[in-house]
């Protein structure tokens, strides 16, 4: 399941690496960025929420589908970003990208305090991470 949830999150991340690569001489290395920020992002995100919650540390699983859950409420930010830049022509995947993402970390602590986690572990973990994610995100893809 690790493996999967890892390339659908990169998946995921490269169709905003792209969308922001249309508007950039550089395009190709924002879609590499989009790439590792996903594989290694969703990496941390899983060890963040291993080391914080007992709930992920007695049942890894329970993280991974945490994780899972979380990508699924990540899925309609994508497609919001294709339809924006491809039918309206409305540069606004960075946006997109940090309300996902956000959407990403609230769903997958939602799921781990129905689970019985802490509040600090299941829901300020994630967020966290999601705020510093896309900061990553809208730092790089202005550097680039």
């Amino acid at each position: 399941m690790k493996q999967q949830i890892t390339v659908g999150a990169t998946l995921l991340f490269s169709v905003f690496g792209f969308l922001a690569a249309l508007d950039h001489e550089n395009g190709w290395l924002l879609v590499l960025v989009a790439v590792g920020l996903g594989a290694f992002g969703i990496a941390v995100l899983q060890s963040l929420l291993t080391r914080f919650n007992e709930v992920v540390k007695a049942n890894p699983e329970t993280g991974y589908l945490a994780i899972k859950q979380g990508l699924a409420f990540f899925v309609p930010f994508v497609v919001l970003a294709i339809v924006a830049d491809g039918f309206f022509e409305w540069h606004a995947a960075q946006a997109f990208f940090s309300a996902g993402v956000s959407a990403l970390g609230a769903s997958c602590g939602a799921y781990l305090m129905q689970q019985g986690a802490s509040k600090v572990g299941g829901f300020v973990v994630p967020m966290v991470w999601a705020l510093g994610c896309s900061a990553i995100w809208m730092l790089l893809a202005a550097a680039f």
